[in-house]
């Protein structure tokens, strides 16, 4: 079964005029934050069952055996949780952590260069980090984070 969040576009090859899927991340996809209330106090229960299944069917659909491994995700959560844990013992004082957390960003471009997770897991690292504000959008990706890696199929 393909995801609904796959978008379709032709193959520019004309022998083989094959119909391709693309994976992309959800529509609407962190549009007005994690939170459904100002004061970032509810989390948008979609951030922890709906959009984090459908991008890890869109992860197994949109990789060979050696891209998106469950272990190679799990090494960017695991990284995540390290940057909460310094966030958190400096008193929840974002800014200590937030350079911490931009790496996040060239490290997963990197392994994507070196194939190791695809375009879209790159773009999910991307635009998540983009959106964290705070020491409560932190909580929230760090939450969103692990419901992606539960829906993750093992190695």
């Amino acid at each position: 079964m393909i995801p609904d969040n796959y978008k379709n576009y032709e193959n520019v090859n004309q022998k083989n005029k094959k119909s391709y899927v693309q994976p992309a991340l959800p529509e609407g996809y962190l549009e007005g934050g994690y939170y459904s209330d100002p004061e970032k106090e509810k989390l948008k229960k979609e951030y922890i069952t709906r959009y984090p299944e459908n991008i890890a069917k869109s992860l197994e659909h949109d990789s060979s055996k050696e891209v998106n491994k469950r272990s190679q995700i799990r090494k960017f959560y695991e990284y995540l949780l390290r940057v909460e844990r310094k966030m958190q013992l400096k008193g929840n004082d974002y800014s200590m952590a937030e350079a911490d957390l931009e790496a996040l960003v060239p490290y997963v471009s990197y392994a994507n260069k070196r194939k190791l997770v695809s375009a879209l897991f790159q773009t999910y690292i991307k635009k998540n980090v983009e959106s964290v504000h705070d020491e409560k959008d932190m909580k929230a990706f760090v939450k969103h984070f692990e419901a992606l890696v539960a829906f993750t199929k093992r190695d």
